[in-house]
Parts: structure tokens; sequence; C-alpha cells
């Protein structure tokens, strides 16, 4: 078994393992930016809290993937391939293809894309082409009325039923490079949407609306960029403190408290 820090791109093609606490998802690695298979002697594996990436992987879709890797010899019936496994990978993100034969493949390929094959999906290349994410991400009835040219309205339907998992996956794959939980993402962007990047960077102590900590969103800032755009003594940062030492008060049941009796509050400011 080897060991390398490595990166990689693929296409899903299986999930042996879900659960609540791990995702083992492999796939055929892809060669960089392509829909054509990189290799035929090995396959990645991905092993990763589903908390920790940005949606659930299903088949079809491409993934990339950085990190430490571990490299098996595996007995596939009459011959032998790598695994190129990556636990807990570095970074890790749902990419959507851009180009023509990528998109087709992925449209007739993504699970979510009922009732829509190969034929279909290279008509809606023709017919949108460049602009195939921009109709989709903005489901409006002009939008529907183009697509009826090639599709049924059961096609339609769920072609934007399929592809508004995808409508935040920039979002998405932001917030899970800088370490915000998929559960956490979810509540932020059904409040914010598009805007739910420039409210964790103006204050990322609003996270704390959604379900993270002050601990959490501390260990955060220390380990991304935001660590030098907030002082100790920052009035975002207080109020934070400030407000889940309150919380803390009135989860036992009280209606007023000091300073004396806001430990976390106390310690933030005299840190």
């Amino acid at each position: 078994m080897n060991s390398a820090l490595h990166e990689d791109q693929m296409r899903v093609t299986s999930i042996p393992h879900r659960s609540t606490k791990m995702v083992i998802f492999s796939g055929v690695p892809l060669a960089k930016d392509s829909y054509k298979t990189n290799s035929g002697k090995y396959y990645v594996t991905i092993k990763a809290d589903p908390d920790s990436i940005p949606v659930l992987p299903t088949l079809g879709q491409h993934w990339s993937v950085k990190g430490t890797r571990q490299i098996e010899n595996m007995e596939m019936d009459d011959y032998v391939m790598q695994q190129h496994t990556y636990e807990s990978p570095k970074h890790i993100e749902c990419t959507l293809p851009e180009t023509g034969e990528q998109l087709i493949r992925f449209v007739a390929r993504e699970s979510d894309f009922k009732g829509i094959g190969e034929s279909k999906a290279r008509a809606l290349w023709q017919l949108l082409g460049k602009d195939f994410h921009a109709t989709l991400r903005n489901d409006t009835p002009e939008s529907r009325k183009r697509l009826t040219s090639i599709l049924s309205d059961d096609s339609v339907e769920a072609l934007f039923k399929g592809y508004a998992k995808y409508k935040n996956l920039a979002y998405c794959n932001w917030m899970s490079e800088h370490n915000i939980p998929a559960s956490v993402q979810q509540r932020l962007l059904k409040h914010h949407g598009e805007a739910s990047i420039e409210v964790i960077k103006d204050n990322p102590y609003a996270l704390m609306g959604f379900g993270l900590s002050f601990s959490a969103i501390e260990d955060i800032i220390k380990v991304t960029d935001f660590k030098s755009d907030f002082a100790k003594d920052d009035p975002r940062r207080l109020s934070a403190a400030l407000e889940i030492a309150i919380r803390k008060e009135i989860e036992k049941g009280h209606t007023y408290t000091t300073h004396a009796n806001a430990p976390l509050s106390q310690q933030v400011t005299e840190r």
C-alpha cells in the first residue's frame, strides 16, 4: 500500500455505502476538464462524512478531489486494478460539466433527470448551448416554453426538478471548502439564497443563527482567510459571544443575568 498527495477528477459509477456518518462512492478517473476516461487501470474511491461535502453523490456526477490517497491492488474477475482511495480528503467538490459532450453525458446519466436520455440531452445542448446552466437556474415561463420545443411537459418538469439541487452548487462548494457543514449550508441557502456567501464574509458569526456553535465558527475563522479580518475585540465577535451566553442563561430558565454569570462572554472579552 502506498500513500501520496494526489488529485483526481472522476465520474461516479457506484455508491457502495451511505449512512449518516459516512458515504463511500467510487468512479472512473476523468481527464481534466473532459468527459473522457483518463485511465482504465485504476478507479477512484472517496470516503467522507456526508456533512463535509457539498451535495450527496449520485451516479453520473463529476467530482474533483485532492489529498492523501491510499493505493491498493484489487482483484476483479481475471484482472487486477488499482483502487485509489481518498479518505476525508483535504479538498473535494462536485463540478458541473460545461462543454457539450460533458453536459450531454451528465444529463443522460444523472438519475435525477428522469426520462431524458442521450438523444434528448443532445437536442438540449443544440438548443441551449452555453446558455444551458443559465436557463435551468431560472425556472421561468419563458424558459419552459423554450424547452417544450424539444421536450414534453413531463420532461421539462423533470429537468428543472433534477437541476434544483445543483442550482446552488458553486455556493455549496465554497462553503464546504470553508468547513461549513452541509446541514448548515442548506438552512443558510434557504434563508439567504444567492446572498449566502456575502452574508458569511460580512459576518461569519451569523452562522450561529443556522445551527453552528460559537466555538465551531471560531475554529473556521482560524483556518480560513477570515482570520485576518477579525480582531479579538471585533464588535461582531463580542456580540455573538454575548448572544450565546444569554441563550445559555435562557435555557436554564433565567429571565436576566449578570456579566459574572455569563462565562463565555466574560472569557471572550478578557482574551
